[in-house]
């Protein structure tokens, strides 16, 4: 069994709670909503995929795979969401909703992901955007990583850019893909309904 790494992220990022599944349900819902709206098909699969037993399954095998952003005064900002795969960590969503945008939140939000995530179970980060998501290209950029390749009809027949993060691998094995049984489900609905 690979262990799960002790270590908090640094603000303004924390792990998911329980209490965090709704939250981050409606601004998956939310982001999906302003940045594939105009990919019906993609948008629907992508919110049909995040159900409170996706999370759940996430919780089980490591919260730190979904981040909660908070700001000062304790209201949650946005999110991050990722998935192990094969030694990689794919960033599957990061989002901070509009009226946290100005200022450096995101920016400090992105690296502390980042930091939290080095010199542990992956060899790298990737993350995927569209080609016109400019404020995403430009925040990749000036957080580190590097814009690798254009992807033509890549998902869903959408053009996306791939981008890359490396991480240093410092423990051995590999993460397996969050997965739930009935049962196991079932003991993560009670958990949750106690906290």
């Amino acid at each position: 069994m690979l262990a799960r790494i002790d270590k908090q992220p640094e603000k303004p990022l924390r792990k998911l709670r329980f209490s965090d599944i709704a939250f981050v349900r409606a601004a998956v819902a939310q982001a999906v909503d302003e940045t594939l709206g105009d990919q019906p098909d993609l948008a629907a699969a992508e919110k049909a995929r995040y159900t409170p037993a996706h999370f759940r399954s996430l919780i089980s095998a490591d919260p730190a795979y979904v981040m909660v952003s908070e700001n000062a005064e304790g209201r949650r900002t946005g999110f991050m969401i990722a998935m192990p795969d094969q030694g990689v960590l794919i960033s599957c969503w990061s989002y901070l909703l509009p009226e946290f945008r100005k200022g450096t939140h995101a920016i400090r939000a992105k690296k502390s992901f980042l930091a939290y995530w080095d010199h542990g179970r992956f060899h790298k980060v990737i993350a995927y955007t569209r080609p016109q998501n400019h404020v995403a290209r430009t925040l990749m950029t000036h957080c580190g990583y590097q814009e690798r390749v254009l992807l033509k009809k890549h998902m869903f027949g959408t053009d996306f850019l791939l981008f890359e993060y490396p991480l240093t691998k410092t423990l051995s094995g590999y993460a397996p893909p969050p997965r739930m049984t009935r049962i196991g489900d079932l003991g993560l609905r009670l958990r949750a309904w106690l906290s």
